[in-house]
């Protein structure tokens, strides 16, 4: 009674942890957690721009939809090239942590028949409505940590 992994079953899975792990960074690395050391409007919008694609693009990998694979590569790499330091004085560290931040990349191109565009109707709302969350996050952490 032995059933074999299929292709796609493969796929799906790799998505929805993907998907999960970056809803789970949204809960631990936001200012309510994380609180900066200043507030000025660039620690604000990027933080806020973060946020916003770990929340929508969480949830929309884990519902597999080809416009969160894209995005979360797109800020992956990103991410990864903007914080790497230069190849030459890569160590393993940075080398594992590169790596890992471009798992979303790694895995939209030979998984990409599995993941479907979505809905027209309710994806955009989904996406407005992940972007107003970590923006009332944005400010509920400026409300309750205020600068000194």
């Amino acid at each position: 009674m032995s059933q074999s992994v299929k292709y796609q079953d493969v796929g799906k899975m790799a998505f929805r942890v993907m998907g999960a792990c970056a809803v789970v960074a949204f809960l631990f690395f936001n200012p309510l957690v994380l609180r900066p050391r200043i507030w000025n409007l660039s620690v604000v919008a990027n933080s806020w721009a973060i946020d916003s694609a770990l929340l929508v693009g969480g949830f929309g990998l884990f519902y597999r939809r080809k416009w969160a694979a894209v995005l979360s590569s797109v800020a992956a790499v990103y991410i990864a090239l903007a914080t790497s330091r230069r190849i030459a004085d890569m160590n393993i560290a940075d080398a594992i942590s590169l790596l890992l931040l471009l798992l979303p990349l790694l895995f939209s191109v030979p998984f990409w028949r599995t993941l479907i565009w979505g809905s027209r109707r309710r994806d955009p709302l989904f996406a407005s409505a992940g972007v107003a969350i970590s923006g009332l996050v944005e400010l509920l952490a400026f409300l309750i940590h205020p600068a000194r």
